[in-house]
């Protein structure tokens, strides 16, 4: 069973935005033949005078699972081994052809069942060969070939569930795991531990191109933190980008395993943000351009992504309103309010705060309140706010009992470590106790020119590390 969540909406309702979405493309007779053999439901709208189908001839539903099948039918896996092995690199779907893997558990598909609140698919263990589809299943996306390989990957998850039987149901998750439902641990090899090797397969080692292979992983990453009860065991690289002066920016692992060193040299001086996809996107402090960077290769990306594309837009005065972009929360802090892209009722709605109590200057995460993002104003007070729960609700900034120092520009927590970088360009790591954060102490590594401008942090796992740089 897959369960509905916010990011699986998310990321097919972001995917409908796409260039390609408009595009017309229709399913070939062939597939249409090839797929009707093994799937006798769609032997019906095979007609003898056509050489193809679009979705004004299927229909929407059945044309977007048509569209998901000839993708899994024509893809190719040629597999490369792995240089870092933990639990992320275990293969639950030995069989390389998916075609034979889906077709050998999967005669039917119910695209209209009964049993769909909450549920995006799900199969019946007493009916061992049929996947029902709900409407979330469906939703948008049509054409889109990003949307269409996360659908695949969910066919793959209930097949699994069809293979696996009574000893891969589902159990009730914890609330921490954002999860109605997950796997007892990725070793018991069940439907979200091969929905993760599916996608990251789809990203290293496929025939499929055109598809955002930083978008899988982040999925992927993201499902291995919520897809167990117990967490998996990931060997994970927990980096600190810093941006000197001089526009050149520093690499340092914060569990020390190499020493700092340079990786890029920007133009101009910057601010820098990251997004969940491990992509950088560079704001220049003189009001160029943003633009993109993949952080892996160093290279530029073709898009720079909404909020940068807005930016871009601007005038000089607008821009100078901006003060921060947190892509993790999507978030952006100006002068004059904060305004959060919230995901109320499957609609996402763009709220703002209304102008905040006094002057803010960043905007972090904490790991006990992920719902949550906390605002550092320029006195040290901390205030929070969060999405409400309803449309005509408006969300509101509250003060907090915690503090900071006040000369803080940047902070982050990286590995359960606090980390910052104050107005005097030190980077330094914080100590928390209770609800004050004081610094601890300047972290220095022995370089001519440690005058820091700006900070941004990144944990991957070794593992999509290792494949991205190939």
């Amino acid at each position: 069973m897959r369960i509905i969540s916010f990011f699986y909406i998310a990321f097919l309702a972001a995917s409908a935005f796409s260039q390609e979405s408009t595009a017309k493309k229709c399913i070939s007779h062939q597939d249409l033949v090839e797929i009707s053999q093994n799937f006798v439901q769609f032997k019906s709208s095979l007609k003898a005078n056509k050489t193809e189908y679009c979705i004004e001839d299927l229909g929407n539903d059945p044309f977007i699972l048509l569209e998901t099948l000839v993708l899994l039918k024509n893809i190719k896996i040629n597999r490369v081994p792995y240089l870092t092995l933990d639990d992320l690199s275990i293969r639950v779907i030995q069989n390389d052809n998916w075609w034979d893997y889906l077709t050998s558990k999967v005669k039917r598909f119910d695209l209209k069942p009964k049993a769909c609140p909450g549920n995006i698919a799900y199969v019946w263990l007493h009916i061992l060969d049929e996947i029902n589809l709900c409407k979330p299943f469906f939703i948008d996306g049509a054409h889109d070939s990003y949307a269409t390989t996360i659908r695949l990957t969910i066919l793959l998850h209930e097949a699994r569930h069809l293979e696996a039987g009574e000893a891969g149901v589902h159990i009730a998750c914890s609330a921490a795991n954002q999860e109605k439902k997950c796997d007892s641990s990725i070793k018991d090899h069940g439907a979200f531990a091969a929905e993760i090797q599916a996608l990251v397969d789809i990203a290293f080692h496929s025939n499929i191109t055109g598809v955002d292979k930083h978008s899988l992983i982040s999925h992927a990453t993201r499902l291995s933190k919520v897809g167990f009860k117990t967490s998996p065991s990931i060997l994970y690289s927990n980096n600190v980008f810093l941006q000197n002066n001089l526009g050149e920016i520093w690499q340092w692992q914060s569990n020390g395993q190499e020493p700092i060193k340079l990786v890029y040299k920007l133009k101009e001086n910057s601010r820098m943000f990251i997004n969940p996809k491990n992509l950088l996107t560079v704001f220049p402090n003189n009001q160029a351009p943003a633009y993109r960077l993949d952080l892996f290769k160093w290279q530029f990306m073709q898009t720079v992504g909404t909020y940068a594309e807005e930016y871009n837009r601007l005038t000089p005065e607008e821009k100078d309103q901006k003060l921060y972009f947190d892509y993790l929360n999507k978030a952006i802090l100006s002068k004059k309010d904060l305004t959060i892209d919230c995901y109320i009722e499957r609609e996402d709605i763009l709220m703002t705060t209304g102008k905040p109590p006094e002057d803010l200057k960043i905007l972090f995460s904490l790991e006990e309140k992920q719902d949550s993002i906390f605002a550092l104003s320029h006195s040290g007070k901390v205030y929070e706010t969060k999405c409400p729960k309803n449309k005509d609700q408006k969300p509101q900034l509250q003060l907090t009992k915690m503090t900071m120092p006040q000369n803080l520009k940047r902070f982050f927590v990286l590995n359960k470590i606090n980390f910052g970088l104050t107005d005097q360009g030190k980077f330094v790591q914080l100590e928390r106790s209770g609800s004050n954060f004081v610094i601890q102490k300047q972290i220095d590594f022995g370089l001519p020119n440690e005058q820091w401008t700006d900070l941004v942090v990144n944990s991957i796992p070794q593992l999509f590390e290792e494949m991205f740089k190939k």
